[in-house]
């Protein structure tokens, strides 16, 4: 079956001609009844077997600075999916260099793809930072000192990308928790958990979406990044960045009143199409539930019209696990036969949770989850 040789993709753009990614897999022995897709912009394109490669033929009108991609396994009997890789993002690494033919000097220029591995315990969103990425050596994160970064009152608009050593002192910090602890420029401390973190053998990739939080007032923000974790000893083990700073520029600020006053014609019409809108949809009807969290879907439960409710899905592919009392390692004995599930965490307030998933500790049937402190809740858990 596919194996990513170290979480990388590796491949090669021969321009003008053609471009392609090759994937290094490993086949076994049923590798004849298998069909590989490469899943793109909700489009799947048929993978040919080259040796041990898997090779796509990259369209021309594919942007291959910063693209995303699935691997979708297929039975060719039953046609039903055996598996989906995590999603992938491509970069593209361009280097030059120069070669004498027949006494003529020429420049070639080579361009190296590359693919890191999404980590699934996190958000993922689709925005991408185009403007840089910014390094953190040993503990120092290296910001630009040219680069506008964001303004007051900008709302998840700016991402910013830091890249780090995954291992430090013998440490995976790829098996901790990352978060960005800030304090703002009204004082005001927070804490944001970290987005779109991917991963290779030796990088990790951390994104950090600014909110309205964090962009309040013009001003400078103090922030750095945190790992928390356990160690073999059950130990809490916390790794920081030194703290670094950036500024929030000036923005302009706008009275809701004025805009009202620019614009009432606009205001008007939307309120008459709302009202319009809620007189066709009327009152909810008995039976529709209202609520609902993330990972939930709506359950016909009787024969009665509206006679629906929010529940988990169920199935040979997810389990849920109640935790009733209080601790900070759950045993969640799931079944579903793979050491290679994801979990989706709630406290008893319903809150979503992030932790350490102890997959060392872990077994095929039974995932271990490990908290900074004792808590209850549920851990809704798939493949």
């Amino acid at each position: 079956m596919l194996k990513l040789e170290n979480q990388k993709l590796i491949g090669e753009i021969l321009e003008p001609v053609s471009s392609y990614l090759k994937i290094n897999y490993q086949p076994d022995e049923k590798d004849g009844n298998v069909e590989y897709y490469i899943v793109f912009n909700g489009k799947a394109g048929l993978l040919t077997k080259e040796n041990d490669y898997l090779v796509w033929l990259v369209p021309d009108s594919v942007n291959k600075n910063n693209f995303r991609i699935k691997i979708q396994a297929v039975d060719k009997m039953t046609r039903s999916t055996l598996f989906f890789t995590n999603e992938l993002i491509i970069t593209t690494i361009t280097s030059t260099k120069s070669v004498i033919d027949n006494g003529v000097t020429k420049i070639v220029s080579t361009t190296i793809m590359e693919a890191v591995e999404f980590d699934p315990r996190y958000k993922i969103y689709d925005m991408i930072d185009e403007h840089l990425v910014i390094p953190v050596n040993d503990r120092v994160i290296i910001m630009p000192t040219d680069y506008k970064i964001v303004v007051a009152r900008d709302n998840v608009s700016q991402l910013l990308t830091f890249e780090i050593n995954r291992y430090y002192d013998g440490v995976d910090l790829f098996n901790k928790a990352c978060s960005i602890k800030y304090k703002n420029a009204i004082e005001k401390t927070g804490k944001a958990i970290a987005v779109n973190v991917s991963f290779t053998d030796d990088k990790l990739t951390i994104g950090w979406l600014l909110d309205k939080n964090v962009a309040i007032r013009a001003g400078v923000v103090t922030f750095l990044l945190e790992f928390i974790g356990y160690n073999e000893h059950d130990q809490l083990y916390r790794w920081q960045t030194v703290p670094s700073q950036f500024e929030v520029e000036e923005g302009l600020f706008v009275d809701d009143v004025v805009i009202e006053e620019l614009y009432p014609t606009i205001i008007e019409d939307l309120q008459i199409q709302i009202r319009h809108l809620q007189s066709l949809i009327g009152e909810a009807g008995t039976g529709v539930p209202t609520g609902g969290v993330a990972g939930q879907v709506l359950t016909k439960v009787g024969d009665d019209d509206f006679d629906i409710e929010w529940t988990y899905p169920t199935g040979g592919q997810s389990y849920t696990h109640n935790q009733d009392t209080v601790s900070n390692t759950w045993s969640c004995p799931h079944g579903l036969g793979s050491i290679m599930v994801s979990a989706i965490i709630l406290d008893s307030n319903g809150n979503e949770v992030v932790a350490f998933i102890d997959r060392q500790a872990s077994t095929e049937n039974t995932l271990i989850i490990r908290f900074s402190r004792a808590i209850s809740g549920v851990a809704h858990i798939k493949l």
